[in-house]
């Protein structure tokens, strides 16, 4: 009798395993990278790419972290590299141009990509003084006098409640950002 059962499940694992995306043979078992049938762990990847891209992109660093000794969230101080201008090109799907334009015929492949490199430049950054709990936020803004914030005349103040003062960029890439702010590059 085991035997049969033995037989039997061996036929309905072979017939399962046409439709199915798991080793395991189980219709229901789609997650090839844990099963718990086949017990096999593999090595697999995931990416998310972006289809469209906003005029301003904003970013948050996560500076909170849980303390396990104290059971409370506490402020992580740890550096994050951050620069002046920013490629998404590589994150987005299309080269970053927009779904609905990749091409006359919808196919992506017949579009020129090379020529579709979304660049930002950073205009604005948030920082955070102070803890977790609480504490006080100040801003880098970069202005000018003209409509373009690439222009030489551009320059980075600091604003921090009432005070506004002139800065450096060295200064902006070394604070401890909890916002970035870009906006994307007219080409």
């Amino acid at each position: 009798m085991t035997q049969d059962l033995h037989e039997q499940r061996n036929a309905l694992d072979r017939l399962l395993s046409k439709h199915s995306t798991c080793l395991c043979g189980n219709p229901s078992c789609v997650n090839e990278a844990d099963c718990l049938v086949t017990m096999v762990r593999r090595s697999v990847s995931k990416r998310l790419l972006i289809s469209r891209l906003p005029s301003v992109l904003i970013l948050h660093v996560n500076r909170q972290e849980f303390c396990p000794q104290s059971g409370l969230p506490r402020k992580t101080r740890k550096k994050v590299l951050f620069s002046m201008e920013l490629d998404m090109s590589p994150f987005c799907a299309f080269g970053g141009q927009d779904w609905r334009a990749v091409g006359s015929d919808g196919n992506p492949s017949s579009c020129d990509l090379k020529s579709s490199k979304m660049m930002y430049d950073l205009c604005a950054v948030i920082e955070h003084h102070g803890g977790a709990i609480g504490g006080h936020y100040s801003t880098f803004r970069k202005v000018s006098s003209g409509p373009d914030r690439r222009d030489i005349d551009a320059h980075w103040v600091h604003a921090s409640d009432v005070l506004v003062e002139e800065t450096t960029p060295d200064k902006v890439l070394a604070c401890e950002a909890y916002l970035l702010f870009y906006e994307r590059r007219e080409l």
